[in-house]
């Protein structure tokens, strides 16, 4: 996630006895034939597409699944063709239409006196309060889809010539576990749980309410498979559905093998309760000594569909650029301070802390050169190209606010330069391309940026004042990854006038995002000092690793109305560091 559920559009009735779907069916003895349409609920908050190719159910019901529907009048609550409720239907394209078991001999209609019907559904085949199992092998599409128990409370529906909606919630939850690895061995092809796989769901069978499966599953834990697929050289993704059921600190939950390392378990580190409609994301990293894992749980759907916000999927927050940067700066060689910090370093200074002064600075690799420890990550001091990364301007006194403002709005701009994105084996690499760039103020620039995979990144770049001695005023960069848009003029149109509101601008990784605050601290004439600085709310100034002659180099230099790099700064001038990840 391809990603936030759309089940399909379906035809209950088939044209059979002289009535039709068109609005001619309006004219006949007022006989109007009932056609249906299926979405998951999760469409009502925004479309979903799996989170792996192996959640194919999160995007459509497959070709040969059945739906459950029952039809009652409301007029004396009595079924439609009582001896054939509920009526089985099968899926009978890949477009998803629905063809009604009885279909060759039977067409249903709304009751000729105008009143509305109820309807309910489920999916698939099933029986209320009837054990229901998961399958134990879910590597095949259709064994995933076949554990997918859904259902559609019931609700009237009044007579219309066009298709009515029925909206179906997912009853089980849903387990995706994410796998990468930068050990060079192969990834598993298949991924093992060890969970419950049997439970009841229940509703009111005569009129379609209180639809809900228990807290507990039934039996003892057994192995259910979930097939994985590639999302590229270094990554392997997967789903399984299971009963809604709590499992207990220490079970040994996950578990496959690495060939060359042997199997990896994963035992949950606390009693985890597994809920209805939720989904739980486990990324796990695979290292030479074992594997790191993170967790995530959201609703079963999440927004992803033609430019609008990702949820989190298979795809690392790494491939946000943005996030490579540190959220505060270096307050000392070992201690970065988020907020406000007013540190400096001159840059010879910088370099012994942070960096390997030999070194080519044009080629700069940061193999044996990282802080170590410091919140947990390794960090370096970022050459030029990095900051070019976030920040697309390249030259000096090139001021990114007077770049965009100059021309059209909603147009195509070229960036100046061919920035890294990321900085490790897979994501490491220079691209060029066009991007999108929107003028909102002169406080602000919003732009759409392409990152050389199926995603963009949508980017705000605001500078908060009010930019006078002594203030606290700070440039902030907001970057979110969204789904892919198509270089074109309408749909660059479309996403500005549209999606803006959607993105979140803040630090979220489960939606990608990342948000980081560059503030105004100035510069010091000396080194290290944490006297009152010079021009402090008015330049916020950053050293790069880059020299750009005998005694200058480059930095970041954001002020009142103006982002851009500087080539001025000298080197026993006191600025602020802010460091990079390395993977």
């Amino acid at each position: 996630m391809k990603i936030r559920d759309i089940v399909a559009i379906v035809a209950v009735a088939l044209a059979a006895g002289g009535c039709n779907q068109n609005d001619e069916g309006l004219r006949q003895e007022g006989r109007v034939p009932i056609l249906l349409r299926a979405s998951v609920d999760d469409a009502a908050k925004g479309l979903t597409r799996a989170a792996t190719a192996k959640t194919t159910q999160s995007v459509e019901l497959l070709q040969g699944e059945t739906v459950d529907v029952y039809i009652k009048k409301t007029s004396d609550d009595s079924f439609f063709d009582s001896g054939t409720q509920p009526l089985t239907c099968l899926v009978s394209n890949a477009s998803g239409d629905l063809t009604p078991s009885d279909a060759a001999t039977v067409t249903r209609y709304y009751p000729s006196d105008g009143n509305p019907i109820k309807m309910y559904a489920v999916h698939p085949h099933y029986t209320s309060n009837t054990p229901f199992s998961v399958k134990t092998d879910q590597t095949e599409d259709g064994d995933y889809a076949e554990s997918d128990l859904c259902y559609s409370s019931a609700d009237t529906y009044s007579r219309q010539s066009g298709a009515q909606t029925l909206w179906f919630n997912h009853a089980l939850s849903k387990i995706v576990v994410n796998i990468t690895t930068n050990t060079g061995k192969a990834l598993p092809t298949t991924v093992k749980l060890l969970a419950k796989k049997t439970t009841l769901m229940t509703w009111t069978w005569t009129d379609g309410s209180d639809f809900a499966v228990p807290a507990e599953a039934m039996g003892d834990p057994t192995t259910i498979t979930m097939g994985m697929t590639s999302n590229g050289p270094d990554g392997v993704s997967g789903g399984a559905v299971i009963p809604p059921q709590t499992i207990a600190a220490g079970a040994a939950f996950i578990s496959f093998t690495v060939t060359g390392l042997g199997p990896m378990i994963y035992p949950l580190p606390a009693t985890t309760t597994f809920a209805s409609g939720k989904r739980y994301t486990y990324k796990i990293k695979v290292n030479d000594v074992g594997i790191d894992v993170s967790t995530n749980v959201s609703d079963w759907g999440t927004k992803v569909n033609g430019g609008t916000v990702l949820g989190k999927t298979f795809k690392e927050i790494g491939m946000n650029p943005l996030w490579y940067v540190a959220e505060g700066n270096m307050t000392s060689a070992t201690v970065m301070t988020v907020g406000n910090a007013g540190y400096y370093f001159t840059w010879p200074t910088a370099m012994t802390n942070f960096a390997a002064q030999s070194d080519s600075y044009s080629d700069y690799k940061t193999a044996g050169k990282s802080i170590s420890g410091i919140n947990g990550v390794k960090w370096h001091f970022p050459v030029l190209a990095e900051w070019w990364s976030i920040v697309p301007v390249k030259g000096d006194q090139v001021n990114l606010f007077s770049y965009v403002s100059s021309s059209s709005t909603r147009a195509y701009k070229e960036d100046y330069i061919s920035p890294i994105f990321g900085y490790n084996d897979e994501t490491r690499q220079g691209y060029s391309e066009t991007s999108y760039w929107i003028y909102v103020s002169a406080s602000e620039i919003r732009a759409i940026r392409f990152i050389g995979s199926n995603y963009c990144s949508a980017w705000k770049y605001e500078l908060v004042g009010p930019w006078t001695s002594g203030s606290t005023s700070y440039l902030r960069i907001s970057a979110t990854l969204i789904d892919y848009i198509e270089k074109s003029e309408t749909d660059a149109s479309t996403w500005y006038t549209n999606k803006w509101n959607t993105v979140p601008w803040r630090n979220d990784e489960s939606v990608f995002a990342v948000q980081r605050d560059f503030y105004a601290r100035g510069i010091h004439d000396a080194a290290n000092s944490d006297t009152p600085t010079k021009g402090s709310g008015v330049d916020a100034q950053f050293l790069s690793a880059t020299e750009a002659g005998t005694n200058t180099v480059w930095a970041l230099w954001a002020k009142s109305g103006t982002i851009q790099f500087s080539n001025g700064p000298t080197k026993p001038v006191g600025r602020n560091v802010r460091l990079f990840r390395d993977n």
